[in-house]
């Protein structure tokens, strides 16, 4: 797989499921805006120079979503 962006993002549900067809239609329909939301923010946060997991758990005023939020 190539990315134009170092690393990975895992995104799970709060809904037990081991596959997207498995969740309800109102969780899926929440899904679509919330990775793009994601996709968005990844880029900023790339060039902000988070290098490390320590860096990436620290949040920080400019955070597009505040650690540990329910998006």
């Amino acid at each position: 797989m190539n990315s134009a962006l170092p690393g990975y993002l895992m995104v799970g549900s709060k809904a037990p499921a081991s596959e997207l067809s498995e969740l309800q239609a109102s969780a899926l329909a929440e899904l679509g805006p919330l990775l793009a939301k994601v996709e968005d923010a990844l880029p900023r946060f790339c060039r902000r120079g988070a290098s490390t997991s320590a860096d990436m758990d620290t949040p920080r005023a400019t955070d597009p979503f505040p650690h540990g939020s329910d998006i």
